[in-house]
């Protein structure tokens, strides 16, 4: 079986890149991430989404499915960067780490993270708990959660993709599916669709942060944190003055 591991914060534009994914190795179009186990078409690929929170019940469907799994696809959402569902101690060991998950071995494995430019996230991630959406983090933990993967993709200890970088480079997305799954970007993204936004219809993605006001403790949060501005820096992002 071929397993692809995927850490990403929330709201970061992780399930269009997802999609993308999946249609650049399958060829088959990805309608919604509606459920927790998601059959793409009529092959044997199969996602389990927010696979670090539905352990035992994701890992008891996986195996009820009637039709062998050839590849696996795993999300892990606001997870340690090393967080795996399949190894031991649920900490990635690498792709050359022999395992067996759900009685199959693991003959390939791919791993990435994904991660937002912080501001727009948080503010993502804001704006959906106030509307009621989804009661999303956006303090002490989001902070934590991004540092932590970003920490990791400074360290270069992953591969990884920018979703600004996503959205706008069709050279880095082309680069990133060569790296990781020694393929080109067959389908570019006009057609990809992730899952709802925190903003409705609203499609300025780039600049979410100036369509909310943070309460003042988390922007103190923010300034009085050094390493946040330090990893904000780092990924070629923009530090910003609240």
């Amino acid at each position: 079986m071929n397993l692809i591991e995927i850490t990403a914060p929330r709201r970061s534009g992780h399930h269009a890149i997802m999609s993308w994914v999946v249609q650049n190795l399958t060829g088959v179009k990805v309608e919604n991430w509606n459920y927790r186990v998601t059959v793409i078409g009529n092959s044997n690929f199969c996602s389990l989404n927010e696979a670090n929170e539905w352990v035992e019940r994701g890992t008891q469907l996986l195996k009820e499915l009637n039709n062998p799994i050839k590849t696996l696809m795993l999300n892990y959402e606001d997870a340690d960067p090393n967080y795996s569902l399949v190894y031991d101690k649920n900490f990635y060991k690498g792709k050359f780490y022999s395992a067996n998950f759900i009685g199959n071995e693991i003959q390939n494995s791919f791993k990435f993270l994904i991660i937002r430019d912080f501001y727009n996230n948080i503010a993502s991630r804001y704006h959906a708990s106030l509307s009621g959406k989804f009661p999303h983090k956006y303090g002490e933990e989001f902070i934590k959660t991004w540092k932590d993967i970003a920490r990791e993709i400074v360290n270069k200890n992953h591969h990884y993709i920018k979703f600004e970088d996503w959205l706008t480079n069709s050279e880095k997305r082309n680069q990133f599916m060569i790296d990781v799954f020694g393929v080109c970007d067959r389908v570019g993204i006009d057609n990809i669709s992730g899952t709802h936004s925190s903003f409705g219809e609203q499609k300025n993605l780039m600049n979410r942060y100036d369509m909310v006001e943070l309460p003042d403790y988390i922007k103190d949060l923010i300034r009085k944190d050094n390493e946040l501005h330090y990893l904000i820096g780092a990924l070629g992002y923009q530090y910003k003055e609240i």
